[in-house]
């Protein structure tokens, strides 16, 4: 039994936890543990081979790694599995003789390892910056293995993976982190392209569209505090990919390029009927 305030953060799958609580025998539930703290391990060069190889056994991402593949390594490398899969070659895993692992699941058990290594460090690098770790997967799935390097060039960019359910309100909590974790100023641009995009979303859940009049983004700005003319931001070069002025409206690009082309579509339909 585990109640939400004991945990920080609730476990997931792949994670690796160190609890302490109690044994206790319930009349009508039998023995049950009740845990008082928890922590979440990070895997390194002092975690236990035992748990490395339980790690390996019950993770999906090894697949084809047997409980008698995972015994072998622990036997080939004995108190060094983690350091040698974090630096050895497939090939030495072939020619091992304790081992003599086939080729290619010597190199599918490096990938794997690989890619958990780096959602290890993409989990801590999340609750460091007090990111919710339920971005993880899809943080993942979109940028790869450069997920943090694109979260630092821009943090904003996380608002794209929140809910579009009050976006303004999201939008205000991953600016507080972007002016802590990120060192943010009030004047950035990517701060001032984020806020119009979070207005274009809150207007999509409240209205069904994303073509918003400038004058009214420019008044949902200043509400903000952010102090900035809107005039100025939609002429700089670098920023065209990311809002679309057209006859006194401000839209994302991507929504106004997908309008064009489904009118242009449409047009062309109603024209070869007629």
């Amino acid at each position: 039994i585990c109640h939400d305030t004991v945990l920080h953060y609730p476990p997931s799958i792949n994670d690796v936890w160190k609890v302490e609580g109690e044994h206790k025998n319930d009349g009508k539930y039998g023995p049950q543990f009740i845990v008082k703290s928890g922590e979440r391990l990070m895997i390194n060069n002092n975690t236990d081979q035992s748990i490395i190889c339980d790690y390996i056994i019950q993770n999906k991402s090894f697949v084809g790694i047997s409980n008698s593949w995972v015994k072998k390594l622990d036997n080939a490398f004995p108190k060094k599995l983690k350091q040698t899969l974090d630096s050895v070659e497939a090939r030495i895993l072939v020619v091992h003789p304790k081992l003599k692992m086939p080729e290619l699941l010597a190199e599918s058990l490096l990938q794997s390892w690989q890619q958990c290594a780096f959602e290890r460090k993409l989990l801590t690098f999340l609750i460091n910056k007090n990111i919710s770790i339920s971005l993880l997967p899809q943080l993942i799935n979109l940028f790869g293995l450069q997920a943090i390097e694109n979260i630092n060039r821009d943090p904003y960019r996380l608002l794209s993976f929140m809910p579009i359910q009050n976006a303004l309100s999201h939008w205000r909590t991953l600016d507080s982190i972007a002016f802590k974790y990120f060192e943010i100023n009030k004047e950035d641009p990517r701060r001032i392209i984020s806020a119009i995009e979070a207005i274009l979303y809150q207007a999509y859940d409240t209205n069904g569209h994303m073509a918003v009049p400038i004058d009214i983004v420019q008044d949902s700005l200043i509400n903000e505090g952010i102090e900035h003319d809107i005039y100025n931001l939609i002429h700089q070069s670098e920023q065209e990919s990311l809002v679309h002025h057209l006859t006194g409206f401000i839209q994302s690009l991507g929504c106004w390029s997908l309008e064009t082309t489904v009118a242009r579509r449409l047009n062309a339909l109603i024209g070869d009927k007629t």
